[in-house]
């Protein structure tokens, strides 16, 4: 029997889909899902992604490596996850997290890495770099198939995007600047 919680948070989630203009089939908008954000970001969650590296990329190396959210602090004001991550070298990145809008600690300050509504044609800004969200729909990746996905592009530099599926968070990175870069596909989550 579902409480009351349930019900609203599934009603919540058709509220979602229908703002988004997309069915509510799909794993990741089922009864038993709890985190429809497009970056679930929990601490004990971990992403497992192949990765492949082109040119020079001093941060990330060949094979199989997982990023994970090890734990949390309070960073200049704000409530942060800590995660590991998927690159060995760039170690641990603090967010926060607000629904769908996402911050990254960098250089001693607070900036937005994702922002809201998630809906095709967003643009934002991380103070040096343009984003837009570009509906994707469904990704088929080796950690399986997902729907409600949405690529988070960078304009500057438009061979660099990061996709993310509802529910799932990032699952393909793709980054390149001056011919340098790596790929990252999601082979396996654990949460």
């Amino acid at each position: 029997m579902k409480t009351e919680w349930e019900w609203e948070r599934r009603l919540g989630l058709l509220l979602v889909c229908a703002a988004a203009q997309v069915g509510c089939g799909g794993s990741e908008f089922d009864e038993t899902s709890s985190d429809m954000r497009i970056d679930p970001i929990e601490v004990g969650h971990a992403w497992t992604y192949d990765v492949q590296v082109f040119g020079t990329y001093p941060l990330c190396e060949v094979g199989s490596f997982t990023g994970t959210a090890v734990g949390e602090k309070e960073l200049d004001g704000k409530q942060s996850i800590q995660v590991q991550s998927l690159c060995p070298h760039a170690g641990v990145i603090s967010y926060a997290v607000d629904g769908d809008r996402v911050e990254v600690y960098y250089a001693g300050e607070w900036v937005l890495a994702l922002d809201a509504p998630v809906e095709d044609g967003h643009t934002w800004s991380n103070g040096t770099e343009q984003f837009m969200w570009e509906r994707v729909g469904r990704m088929e990746t080796k950690a399986g198939t997902f729907d409600h996905c949405f690529r988070a592009r960078e304009l500057n530099t438009p061979d660099s995007y990061t996709t993310f599926c509802r529910g799932v968070g990032p699952v393909v990175w793709h980054t390149v600047k001056s011919g340098n870069g790596y790929d990252a596909e999601l082979t396996s989550v654990n949460f």
